[in-house]
Order: C-alpha cells, then sequence, then structure tokens
C-alpha cells in the first residue's frame, strides 16, 4: 500500500457506489491492484469494511489541505473527511489517532492489533509569534503585565518565553486559527474578560470623505441615464466555456482558468456581450 499520484485516467467506485476518473493532480491511496481511497476525500468500495471483514488496516495521515480542497471540487465529493482535511488537521494527532482506533476497535470487536509502519517524514507546523504587550494593552485599553499575560496564554496550551519587551509565544499545532499578534491579543482579551475593558470614548475623529470630480460626474451620469429609462448592466468577469460560442469567438483566444470554482466561471470574459445576452 503507498499514497501517490492518480495516473491519468485512472478510476475508482468509491464508497457512495459511484465511479470517478482521477487526473494526475489527486492524491490516493493504492495497492497493486490498483486503487483503494481518494487520500482525504472518501475511500474506495473495493476496500470498504463489512459484515464478513476480518482484518483490518488503519491508515493515519496528514494530507495537504490545498490538495484535498481541489480534489474534492474535482470530483465533486464534499465528505465529512474533505470538510476536516481542508481545514488542516492536528499533525500532531496522526499517531495518538490510529492508536486510539485500534484501542476502540479492540475493545468493542476483539482482535489484536498488530505494529505500527511509520512512512514518511513529519512535518513540523509550529509557529512562532512575538508579542509586544505595548501594543496589547494599546488596543485592549489595559495596563496587562508580562506575567498575567504570560499566564492566560500557557493555561491556553501555547508556550511562552521572556524576550526583552517581548514575549515569544509558541502557537500549538491544534490552533490553527492563531496566526499573528493580534490573534494572541484576542485570546488575552477573551480570558481577561471584555466586561473589565473600561469604556471609553474614541479620540480620533475620521476625515470626510471628499469626492473628486470624476465620481461626482459618474454618479450624475448614472442618475441621468436611469431617468432616461435605461438599465444599468453588471456582469461577471468570469463566464462558462461556451458563452462564447454564439459570438464566434475562437476558444484559442481566451483566458483560461486554471482552477474554476465552477464550470460556470472557467474563463475570463473577452468582452460583457456574453453577460448582457444572458
Amino acid at each position: 500500500v503507498c499514497v501517490r499520484r492518480a495516473k491519468k485516467g485512472e478510476q475508482i467506485i468509491a464508497i457512495d457506489n459511484i465511479s470517478r476518473v482521477c487526473d494526475g493532480d489527486m492524491l490516493v491511496i493504492a495497492d497493486d491492484a490498483g486503487l483503494i481511497a481518494i487520500a482525504g476525500v472518501m475511500g474506495g468500495l473495493s476496500s470498504e469494511v463489512g459484515g464478513m471483514t476480518k482484518n483490518i488496516l488503519l491508515e493515519s495521515a496528514f494530507f495537504n489541505p490545498i490538495s484535498v480542497r481541489r480534489t474534492s471540487r474535482k470530483l465533486g465529493i464534499t465528505s465529512e473527511s474533505s470538510y476536516r482535511f481542508e481545514r488542516r488537521v492536528d499533525n500532531d494527532m496522526v499517531l495518538k489517532a490510529q492508536e486510539r482506533a485500534a484501542s476502540l476497535i479492540e475493545e468493542i470487536a476483539g482482535g489484536k492489533a498488530g505494529p505500527v509502519l511509520d512512512l514518511g517524514k513529519k512535518t513540523c507546523y509550529s509557529k512562532t509569534i512575538n508579542l509586544d504587550l505595548e501594543n496589547t494593552n494599546s488596543i485592549l485599553g489595559l495596563a496587562i503585565r508580562k506575567g498575567p499575560a504570560a499566564k492566560i496564554l500557557k493555561a491556553l496550551g501555547f508556550s511562552v518565553k521572556s524576550k526583552a519587551r517581548l514575549l515569544k509565544v509558541t502557537v500549538p499545532s491544534f490552533r490553527e486559527d492563531v496566526k499573528k499578534e493580534i490573534d494572541l491579543t484576542e485570546e488575552i482579551a477573551r480570558i481577561y474578560g471584555y466586561e473589565k475593558i473600561p469604556l471609553t470614548v474614541p479620540r480620533s475623529v475620521g476625515n470626510t470623505c471628499v469626492k473628486d470630480f470624476e465620481s461626482i460626474l459618474d454618479d450624475k451620469m448614472r442618475e441621468t441615464l436611469t431617468r432616461l429609462g435605461m438599465d444599468e448592466v453588471i456582469t461577471y468577469s468570469l463566464i462558462k466555456k461556451n458563452g462564447i460560442k454564439s459570438l464566434g469567438i475562437p476558444e484559442d483566444e481566451v483566458i483560461l482558468i486554471k482552477n474554476p470554482i465552477s464550470i460556470d466561471q472557467e474563463i475570463l470574459r473577452p468582452t460583457m456581450l456574453p453577460g448582457m445576452l444572458k
């Protein structure tokens, strides 16, 4: 059993009993006989567990979120598996999850777990963020010291080291949502208590926006043309391929989108006519 890129045109019948054709960009799990699963998206029908199953191979992995999302989109599959992997699972839980699954199978169904085979290189996704408490206090309107701030972050699973006037904070693997200094400020605020933040009136006053001549002229033209009974048409920049066929525009003269969100957004419009005709 191995994890590899699919060969162009390879087919797999997934556990939803639908046959799908893979391309060379898709990550799959396979053996000598063919495809077993679409990595991070859905398992294959040939390896599905049934009432007569006696031996089970547990596979636990961390799949690239971008790769899983692209495969899910291309094949039109939205599963619980793809939902989790698209949002990046905890890399440190790969082995623990496998051990827990094996333990539950032994406890509920009986049997005996075999040895663990660890393949591939584990990538470390730990992030370190420098937290300047002057910025934090300026944003929150507080005067939190290093000690209380570090205590709050440590209680949430962060590793904290004091460095000059900064706190060097290492983000745990399960907190993928924490990416910047402002995220740490938010963590401190919610544990410290929003109700403890004093009410103050904003000191600064925003500048009044003054329209330039072109903007005023543009608004006046729109208003005048609307009063004359005309309609303004706002169309999408991306359209279907077949939207240009009736206009006689060759397909090789348009810009194709490499990874379109849907079939309705396959090319960059060469003219506004397709949208207006629609």
